[in-house]
């Protein structure tokens, strides 16, 4: 594909007003059809082109499946008209039908095991290594880190769910929902009486409420917090506990080895 330079870079409303009237062109499916830029975690720049075939297949797919739009059917987006004026039940609505694109696109077990298993990999190894306090290749941190923070958008936590077949409910939201600024909590914890190390899991986000009303997180208006359970794992107790051991065997058996970096 040919680079793009600053001098091929026009002003729309100009090229717009000198075109001439075209009829419609054939394009191969592998043709370029538009570049989607994202900082996503680098703090720069990244174009993701998207090709005509690939792009075609996935709205026809879509607008099918998802939103139950037909030919002929007319399609309003009005994202500009809502914006403000939405109640919470079609906030929720409208989560809920994005949520099962997420878990179309994210949740299926291939798909999560090749785009969620290297991450996953990284916080299991991290895991045993604040437990042991031994030094492992490929975990985040040292061994005395207390706290991890990755910072990752919908699509990561809904796979990295995926992955462990994770589930939760928060008040006021549909089941599964990554709500903005959500959080996907992997707790390491220690028993006094046996020693023994477990993990809780939660997902954390501010309630409907709180995101409209830019609500200052206290001790006293705390996030919504939703225990989540680890099939095949977790023990009959109220937050859900798993114990390391076998979590990690979970791990073990869950995770594609095709699909990680063991040294990054």
């Amino acid at each position: 594909m040919p680079s793009l330079s600053l001098d091929a870079i026009f002003d729309w409303d100009e090229a717009v007003a000198a075109a001439n009237p075209h009829d419609c062109v054939s394009v191969a499916a592998t043709d370029p059809l538009y570049i989607l830029y994202t900082s996503g975690t680098t703090g720069q720049a990244k174009g993701v082109v998207r090709d005509n075939g690939g792009h075609a297949v996935a709205l026809k797919w879509t607008m099918k499946n998802i939103y139950g739009v037909d030919p002929g059917d007319v399609w309003w987006t009005a994202s500009d008209v809502g914006w403000g004026q939405l109640t919470a039940g079609g906030i929720s609505q409208t989560l809920r039908l994005y949520t099962l694109a997420l878990d179309l696109e994210f949740r299926t077990p291939y798909l999560a095991a090749v785009q969620s298993s290297n991450v996953a990999s990284h916080v299991v190894r991290s895991l045993v290594q604040s437990a042991t306090g031994n030094a492992i290749t490929g975990a985040l941190g040292d061994p005395s880190t207390k706290v991890i923070v990755l910072i990752a958008s919908d699509v990561n936590i809904t796979g990295l769910a995926g992955l462990f077949h994770l589930d939760w409910i928060l008040p006021g939201y549909p089941a599964d929902v990554c709500a903005p600024g959500g959080a996907l909590v992997l707790e390491l914890r220690q028993s006094q009486s046996t020693g023994e190390y477990v993990v809780r899991v939660s997902y954390i986000a501010q309630t409907m409420d709180q995101l409209r009303n830019q609500t200052a997180l206290t001790l006293d208006a705390p996030p919504a917090i939703a225990p989540v359970f680890i099939p095949g794992c977790s023990v009959d107790n109220a937050s859900f506990d798993c114990p390391l051991e076998r979590f990690v065997e979970i791990a073990k058996h869950t995770i594609d080895p095709q699909s990680t970096d063991l040294t990054n």
